[in-house]
């Protein structure tokens, strides 16, 4: 169990607010979080790994306490068995990719290059970080945070936005190699994203960041089951017409809404047929 009681006050473009998160989420599992640009989601990842801390709170990973500030107890970040993917990637310059790679786990040489061959990195181990593209150092810097945590019987994964460099083809093969890697070992996975289709494919649960007023919460969803349907954007909507980005193709239906551009949703080849909002940005 991931136990996160947190308050830590912040600053977004309408004034200050307190960031009041307060979860309890079963382990091993792969959690989608969603919000708004500036809800404060790199911000709760950042305190469940220890690089910042909370006004108040605690932190209980499996019996483990890893903060609780009434009793002042705060385990640094190499403490925690935390893996981290940062937005800005994090990597080292002075170093080269492979030494990127093992720099928390130089041991274990059959899942060091495990990894290297499902990421598909062998031949970029001798380079220089900065001759890197960003798809590159992306799947370098997820490379090193599964490595970091798989010394532990259960880890934590922390990936903010860990595929938004990556062209479609490699996204569609890193989001099943991450859903692989978690189930296989027994990762609980924290995943930042904008994408709501990308979450409901991905995830076990979803947290959503709700701002409210002076207030922003987090609110637990099960992701819609996706089996019988099949998951779009919204491109755009008249009185008549609906139409939406399905994977790589558009396809216009005879559907009178007025969801917004950018909304996702769910179609079910029923009868009658069955149109799902799974997000609505009107």
């Amino acid at each position: 169990m991931l136990e996160i009681a947190l308050i830590k006050q912040l600053s977004g473009a309408s004034g200050d607010f307190d960031l009041e998160i307060n979860l309890k989420l079963k382990t091993p599992q792969i959690i989608g979080i969603l919000g708004k640009s500036g809800a404060g989601k790199s911000t709760l990842l950042r305190m469940l790994a220890g690089l910042e801390r909370p006004d108040s709170g605690r932190i209980y990973f499996n019996k483990e306490v890893w903060l609780d500030t009434d009793k002042k107890i705060c385990l640094p970040p190499q403490k925690r068995s935390v893996g981290f993917v940062f937005q800005d990637y994090g990597l080292f310059p002075h170093l080269n990719v492979y030494q990127n790679i093992t720099f928390a786990n130089k041991r274990d040489l059959e899942k060091i290059h495990a990894i290297i061959d499902s990421m598909e990195l062998k031949g970029l181990l001798k380079r220089r970080i900065n001759t890197l593209s960003g798809g590159q150092a992306q799947r370098i810097a997820l490379a090193r945070a599964i490595l970091r945590v798989l010394d532990s019987p259960q880890g934590i994964l922390c990936l903010d936005e860990p595929l938004n460099a990556l062209d479609s083809n490699m996204r569609t093969k890193l989001r099943e190699e991450i859903k692989y890697l978690s189930v296989h070992f027994n990762l609980t996975t924290l995943m930042i994203t904008h994408d709501p289709i990308e979450a409901y494919k991905m995830a076990d649960t979803l947290v959503c960041i709700q701002e409210q007023s002076k207030r922003h919460v987090c609110q637990i969803k099960i992701p819609t089951r996706c089996d019988d349907g099949l998951l779009a954007k919204v491109l755009n909507s008249n009185s008549n017409t609906l139409t939406l980005m399905l994977e790589s193709q558009v396809l216009s239906l005879p559907i009178k809404t007025s969801l917004a551009h950018g909304s996702s949703v769910l179609l079910k080849w029923s009868t009658p047929f069955k149109l799902d909002v799974l997000e609505s940005l009107s």
